[in-house]
């Protein structure tokens, strides 16, 4: 009985300290990639007007032609571009009016810095959507009961119960025998 008393608060504060090394001796680790960006430019002349329905080029450093098409009612055009690499808009009409663009990872970082993120796009963070802080809360599907976390709290509430019945024992024992 004796060596149960002695091994009892070892014992307890062994797994206090098993159950706090694997509860909290961890890390989460995370890495940002962009893999494809839509990008919208929209044509209009000076006065206003949009480049409606006029042809488009992306073209390359060495002037070929990667990606071509016509602008909307509304003087837009999307792509997706390469972001490794400069390209050149070029938006035509028949009249000569010509735009050229640059778009390139500079041009890119200066729109995003400038807030020319339309809402709704793809390239919003998770932190800027609204529906972001809910998610936190909600179960998502693959999530695994975290059973490591129950077991640490369970370690943790008999630990400290042995810690406290230990020192009452002595406590007692003390007071009996003055």
């Amino acid at each position: 009985m004796k060596l149960a008393r002695a091994v009892l608060p070892v014992l307890s504060a062994g797994l206090l300290m098993y159950s706090m090394s694997e509860s909290f001796g961890h890390g989460v680790n995370g890495e940002l990639t962009i893999e494809s960006i839509e990008v919208r430019v929209d044509a209009h002349y000076s006065g206003g007007d949009p480049m409606a329905g006029q042809p488009w080029w992306i073209v390359n450093a060495s002037d070929s032609v990667i990606l071509s098409g016509t602008t909307d009612a509304q003087g837009a055009l999307f792509f997706s571009p390469d972001l490794r690499l400069p390209h050149r808009l070029i938006v035509k009409d028949a009249m000569g009016h010509r735009l050229r663009m640059s778009i390139d990872p500079a041009s890119l970082s200066q729109a995003l810095e400038l807030g020319h993120v339309k809402p709704g796009s793809s390239m919003l963070a998770a932190s800027q959507k609204p529906e972001a802080a809910a998610a936190d809360s909600v179960a998502l599907p693959g999530d695994k009961t975290p059973w490591m976390a129950i077991i640490s709290g369970i370690g943790y509430i008999l630990g400290l119960a042995s810690i406290g019945n230990w020192w009452l024992k002595n406590h007692e024992r003390k007071t009996i025998s003055t």
